[in-house]
This record gives structure tokens, sequence and C-alpha cells, in this order.
């Protein structure tokens, strides 16, 4: 009897049964044991028998199909029983940020109304205990990691909760029932809870592989939280669906020995990633006249279609020195990597190209369960989000925001009927509140609606463009640029603190002091010429330099690296009044 294609599955539940009846022994997950300090491998087989037994545990719990439930889980093992375990008894997961705050955590709770949640470490309890007045109708808490918990009267152990229920029922799940509520980590105001169903997921990462195939001797390494739902779909879903083993990274800050175990074919990652990885290798290529002989000759000659036949063989041969050096660095089996959730700067782009790193950029939104863009590996226009992918429409509207029309987008915005009325319209466009154009069939993102700067010359510009040109200075590596109703823009930088002690030490400056005029003439002119071909009233006419990053944990960013503008503005607002009171008219750079 033929086995069932997992890509054709029309539910989450199902394309996992699937996969775990096609390939039963491969290896399906590798995950460090903390307790052991080792790598460990489970099979399809073995996963599938372990989400029956929590299965067991949620039909034990007294929910019934439709409820929600919550997860505050790092990447791992623990969050696939969770999802694929809530997800065939019809229950609705409500992922987490393990890295958010317990005030947002609250918010979530109470908007969804879960009626369990499960959490991974006992601080985060702790950290959100005397909140629980909020969120009322949470009657179940488990804990993973501290069996001890149940003591407290409070919560569940993760053993004596899976230990409860001794038999699952059967749970008829159709495509179009929701199967997830995923809190957007909004730059302004409270996230909003899309709702995605099930043929919302699956079609999206089906739509993925028919742009770039996947296989069952591909291997992920998932370091991006899986409570975005980038992660969830072209990672996760999509792995499962391929029958790739994925990888569970064990943190950022281990990422790169991390890469040299899992040895990855496949890796997704945000701009900050290749922006780091691509300051790593030119530092490190460029340590010798060599070195920076090949770095710039492989870099200058991009892209080799363009050059004369001298051109391609001295490009050929730089990129053929460097390119197993760079692919080293991440293990040295990479066939395909992804930069999405953000735009990433083209010259960033098609230098990373040119010195052999297998780079496609894609666009997406939560709105959309994931992916709307992208290029093939073999086929790649840096600067650009790719073409529209198989299952999605695209118009421009009046104004140049983006419109996209999908199987899918989601179902709408949890408890919100208006706020989703304006996002959907009645003809099924979604408003992506991004500014874009066409560059022949592909999407270029030139900006966020919402955050156009409308300066008081009557002149518009979309602070993003500005901004990626700053940052691919390695120099910068935060940037936000602000004006609105001012004559003139200014610049808020986060200098990289290894680069800019260097750069003081070159011109003699004080490292202690990154907002001297001199310091600030000399930024300027780094920043002129980066946006020398921009139009004058875009360019930076002022500068103010901090050494502190803007992080989540500080409220200047999203849990996903987002800057969160209104926030940063506001923090600085006496820093950017300096700025234009020093003078009473641009100065010139």
């Amino acid at each position: 009897m033929a086995k069932l294609d997992p890509r054709l599955a029309a539910t989450v539940p199902e394309l996992f049964a699937r996969r775990a009846g096609q390939s039963p022994d491969a290896i399906a997950y590798t995950q460090f044991d903390r307790a052991t300090k080792q790598w460990t491998d489970v099979t399809w087989l073995q996963m599938h028998g372990q989400v029956e037994q929590w299965k067991r545990g949620f039909a034990a719990s007294d929910l019934a199909a439709g409820d929600r439930v919550a997860v505050l889980l790092d990447n791992g093992l623990d969050w696939v029983r969770f999802d694929q375990a809530a997800l065939a008894m019809g229950l609705v997961t409500v992922p987490l940020f393990s890295t958010d705050s317990p005030e947002n955590w609250a918010y979530i709770l109470r908007d969804s109304e879960p009626n369990l949640a499960m959490l991974g470490k006992r601080d985060d309890w702790n950290r959100l205990k005397p909140l629980s007045h909020e969120f009322p109708s949470v009657k179940i808490v488990i804990c993973v990691a501290d069996d001890d918990m149940a003591a407290d009267g409070e919560c569940l152990s993760l053993e004596n909760w899976l230990t409860r229920g001794t038999e699952a029922p059967s749970v008829e799940i159709m495509p179009e029932a929701l199967a997830t509520i995923t809190y957007s980590s909004g730059t302004t105001g409270h996230p909003k809870g899309v709702m995605l169903s099930h043929r919302n997921l699956v079609s999206a990462a089906r739509s993925v592989l028919a742009r770039n195939s996947g296989y069952e001797s591909d291997v992920f390494l998932a370091f991006l939280p899986m409570a975005h739902v980038f992660a969830r779909t072209v990672e996760y879903y999509l792995a499962m669906m391929c029958g790739a083993r994925l990888g569970f990274a064990r943190s950022v800050a281990q990422l790169s020995d991390d890469l040299m175990v899992i040895r990855p074919t496949i890796l997704m990652g945000v701009p900050r990633i290749y922006e780091r990885a691509w300051t790593s290798m030119e530092s490190s290529l460029s340590a010798s006249r060599l070195g920076r002989w090949i770095f710039k000759t492989a870099v200058a000659l991009y892209p080799i279609r363009h050059r004369t036949i001298v051109h391609r063989l001295a490009s050929r041969a730089a990129t053929a020195i460097i390119r197993k050096r760079v692919l080293a660095r991440f293990g040295g089996r990479l066939r395909l990597t992804v930069s999405g959730s953000a735009p990433l700067s083209g010259e960033l782009a098609s230098g990373l190209r040119a010195v052999g790193m297998p780079l496609v950029e894609g666009y997406g939104m939560a709105e959309a369960a994931g992916p709307v863009s992208g290029d093939a590996v073999s086929d790649y226009q840096p600067g650009t989000v790719g073409r529209l992918l198989d299952n999605v429409e695209a118009r421009l509207s009046d104004s140049n925001e983006l419109l996209i029309r999908s199987v899918s987008v989601m179902q709408g915005y949890w408890g919100k009927s208006e706020e989703s009325a304006k996002a959907i319209d009645r003809d099924g466009w979604l408003r992506t509140g991004d500014l874009a154009e066409w560059v022949g069939d592909r999407i270029k993102i030139v900006g966020r609606v919402h955050e156009v700067i409308g300066t008081a010359t009557g002149e518009k510009l979309a602070p993003s463009d500005v901004e990626f040109r700053i940052t691919s200075d390695a120099l910068f590596d935060q940037a936000v640029v602000v004006g609105n109703n001012r004559p003139f823009i200014v610049g808020l930088v986060v200098l990289n603190r290894s680069k800019w002690v260097d750069f003081a030490a070159q011109h003699e400056l004080d490292d202690g002091e990154p907002n001297s005029r001199s310091t600030e003439k000399l930024f300027l002119q780094r920043i002129a010429a980066l946006t020398a071909d921009l139009p004058n009233y875009a360019r930076v006419r002022r500068l103010y330099a901090t050494l502190e990053p803007w992080t989540a944990e500080a409220g200047l960013a999203t849990v996903t690296m987002k800057l969160k503008r209104s926030r940063i503005e506001q923090q600085f607002s006496g820093a950017i009044d300096g700025l234009y009171q020093r003078a009473a008219k641009p100065s010139s750079t």
C-alpha cells in the first residue's frame, strides 16, 4: 500500500501523522540534553509516540475543541510535543515569546483567554504569578523544568500532568479550523492576535517548497523563536513536510558552536545575523594583504555575468579561495540561506552572494501565515524580496501600499472585528502596511505606511531607506531617522563598540565621548557617502550616537528585533531637540 504524501496534507496533525508514517526511522529532531551534556536525536516514530502521550495529558484537562492553550517554552522538543498534541486534539495554540516581558505575557493570556498554560522555568512562573489575577481563564499551569513545583499547589509538574490521562479520543480536524492565535510583535501599542487556520499554515509552507525544494537529506538549524510564525512555518512545519531534520540551537550566543555540530544545509535568519556574519568575515579575510585583495576582488566583480571573460575568471578565482572558508563558519554544508522578517540591505546581500553565501531574501507577515514572496536560490536579485509565491496575488494601492490576497491570509484578529475589517476588505485583499514598488515582477519594500516622515518643507520619505544605508556601515549597529514636521531629518545611531573603539583610535578621538562636534562631523561624512544618491531632503544633517543597544528588554524593540520608533523618539527626545537647536538651518557636510 502506497504511503500518503505529507506534502498533500490538509491540516498540521495530518502532516505530522503522514510524515511519521512515511519515514518513521529517520531522524526528525536533534537537541542538546543539558542533563547529559550530549546532543540527542529523536526519530519521527519516537516523536509520534511522545505526542500520543501528550495528547492524553490534554484529554484529561477538561478541554474542548476550539479551546486555547498557551505555550511559553524555549525552542525544543517540548515545544513540538505541545503543539502537535494540542492541534491533534482540536485545540488552538497561543505561543508566547520566552524573551518577552511578564506584562506582555499577562496581556496575551488575558486577551486570548486560554484554559491551560505551559511554562518552561520556575522563574517564568515567579515573574508571572503576581499578575495572575489578570488572566482568570487559566485553570491549569504546568511547568516543564521543575517537577517540585507541584508542591506549591498552583502548578503541575510535567510528569504529573502527563500521567493524569489514560486515553485520548480521536478528533476530526477540518482545514478551516482555527489552529493558532499568534500575536504579532507590533512596534506600537499592544500586539494583536492573528488567527490562522490549518489551511493557512499548511498552504504557506507548501508555497515555499514550490519555490525552493526541500529534501529528506536536508538539515535545518532553528534559532529563531518558534513563537514567531516565520520560524514555525518555514522551518518547523516545512521541515516536517519535506522530511528534513530540525536541530535546535541552544542559544544565539552559542550559535557559532551549534552550527559546527548540526552543520545545516538550510538556514533561516534575520538581517542582523547576516550583518554580523559579514562583519566577522570581512575582519577575518582582511587580516592580510592577500586576504584583503581576494575579498575586495570577489565583491567588486559581482555579479560575474555582467563582466568580461577576464573579470569572470578573476571573480571565480577569488570566490573559490574564500567560499570554503565562508561556508565553513556555517558548518560547511549550506545550500540555501534565507533572510526574512525585515529587509536586508541590497549591498550586503550582493556582498554575501559574492563571497559564496547561497542567499535569498523573502518577505512575509504573520497575517499571511509567514511567507509572501521570495526568489529561487538560482535566480535572486539583491535589493528586492523576490517574486510572489505561487498562492499569492498582489497589487499596489493608490498610495503604494502593498495589498495581498492568498489562501494563507489570516481569518482576522482575535476579538477585534473592526480592525479585521480594516485590514481585509470584502474582496479579500489584505493591507500589509508596507510601502512597496515593483522591480520587474519582483517586490521591493521601501518603508512602512505609518512611518512615513513628512518634513516641514512638504517632502515625504520612508525612513527605512535611509536607515538601511546607515547600518550597512559596520560602525553603526542600529539607526533611526526622525524629522516629522521638522525642517530636515536627523539621525540616532547605536555604535558597534569594537568598531567605535578602533575608529576613535584611528582619528584620535575620546572613545568615551561619541557626541563631540568633531566626531559628529566624521560620522556625517560617512553617512553622506552612503546616502549620496538620495534626494537632498533625505540627507541626515545632525546625528546623536549611543553605545547602548536598543533591546526588547529596554522596551525599545520587539522580541523579533524590530525597533519601536515612537519609544526611541520619546526616550531620546531631549537629544533630538538639542540637534535641532544647534542650528537654525541645515549645515553642509
